[in-house]
């Protein structure tokens, strides 16, 4: 059973309400989540409610790079990488390389 009796103006039309609808429908999504991203969120899920606490400051670092790490070779870079990462597992805090002694 086929309609044979819809002309080309009106599924033209059907076509165009169906598009807009569905634009429309993502219009809403986008505004949603636009919404739900000025509202702050801990790691828990629960709303953020206090203000930020100040950064701690960390000690000064040298601008310069030490020329024995540039000539490092790829073993001693492996191990620094894996002391930073033992040492980010351990205490949770930032971790910043300030120099590296080759020790014999």
């Amino acid at each position: 059973m086929f309609l044979t009796d819809i002309t080309i103006g009106q599924s033209l039309l059907y076509s165009i309400v169906a598009i807009a609808g569905v634009f429309l429908i993502l219009l809403i999504i986008v505004l949603c989540v636009n919404i739900l991203s000025l509202i702050k969120f801990n790691d828990d899920g629960t709303p953020k409610n206090k203000k930020a606490e100040p950064a701690q400051t960390s000690a000064p670092v040298a601008n310069s790079v030490n020329p024995a790490l540039v000539e490092a070779d790829d073993d001693m870079m492996a191990a620094v990488l894996v002391a930073s990462i033992d040492f980010y597992n351990e205490t949770k805090q930032n971790v910043r390389c300030v120099s590296v002694k080759q020790i014999n």
